[in-house]
């Protein structure tokens, strides 16, 4: 069932929203850009946004690496 819905999302060219980068949506946000889904986030906190552009997070749990490979790879804005 996931896999249909992933296969979906990329047929149609959709863009995931997540709305919200604290400490539940940007690990959202990561995984499913690993997935393969192009994701756009918003926050109101400038400063999360731009650390989020430059590949950093502000999470305690979710490693740089794991954002800036998303932000390199243009999956997750």
């Amino acid at each position: 069932m996931v896999d249909d819905t992933l296969k979906r999302f990329e047929s149609a060219g959709l863009t995931f929203g997540v709305v919200g980068l604290g400490y539940v949506g940007l690990p959202l946000a990561v995984e499913a850009a690993c997935s393969g889904l192009q994701v756009l986030g918003f926050d109101v906190k400038e400063g999360v946004v731009q650390g989020i552009n430059s590949g950093k997070t502000h999470i305690q749990d979710l490693r740089d690496d794991d954002v800036a490979d998303q932000v390199l790879a243009g999956r997750l804005e």
